[in-house]
């Protein structure tokens, strides 16, 4: 099983909490479409899909509501080979999407490493968390997504949480102790 660097564990747990605290007739519904902006191994893509069938929806069914986009399709087929996904999976860039989805979930990049720049990492001076979220809350009607707990929006990186939460998001909990990070982090 492949895991995410910054996790203390498999994101199960925490995908299951998530998926917990949703209305559940997101589930039932035959028209809820699902999207995780940056997929990387479908560990949140691999839990809606199992909830989908769990609820009597068929593959053919889940395939034309899950969506996932990840940088390249040997993550993709990892995924799919893995998990045994049946969502449709892009390489395109997310941020560039018209597509809108009734749910948006996920764990999204919190930074970017700086282009042009050999050997540049990941730092707090190259936010790419906002963009996601921006871009999810505008697109979604659900948002669900892991964001730092407060160091983008001290630093003004983020909009307005308040909006955001009061028109898509339904819950808030720490989630910090999934993560091997110094960033607390929260899901929305």
């Amino acid at each position: 099983m492949k895991f995410d660097p910054r996790l203390k564990m498999n994101l199960d747990e925490l995908v299951n909490s998530i998926l917990d605290d949703m209305d559940q007739t997101l589930f039932e519904r035959d028209d809820t479409t699902f999207c995780d902006p940056k997929m990387a191994g479908g560990q949140f893509i691999k839990h809606v899909e199992a909830r989908l069938r769990d609820h009597g929806h068929s593959d053919r069914n889940i395939n034309r509501r899950v969506f996932g986009f990840a940088e390249n399709l040997l993550d993709i087929g990892w995924a799919t080979k893995t998990h045994g996904l049946v969502g449709q999976f892009l390489t395109d860039n997310y941020l560039e999407q018209e597509m809108k989805f009734t749910v948006t979930l996920g764990n999204p990049p919190f930074s970017e490493i700086a282009e042009g720049v050999e050997g540049a990492k990941k730092t707090k001076q190259n936010p790419l968390y906002h963009r996601f979220f921006e871009k999810a809350a505008e697109s979604s009607e659900v948002v669900a997504m892991i964001c730092p707990k407060t160091e983008y929006a001290k630093r003004g990186f983020i909009v307005d949480y308040n909006n955001l939460i009061n028109e898509h998001a339904q819950v808030i909990k720490d989630c910090s102790m999934h993560f091997n990070v110094r960033v607390e982090t929260n899901y929305i």
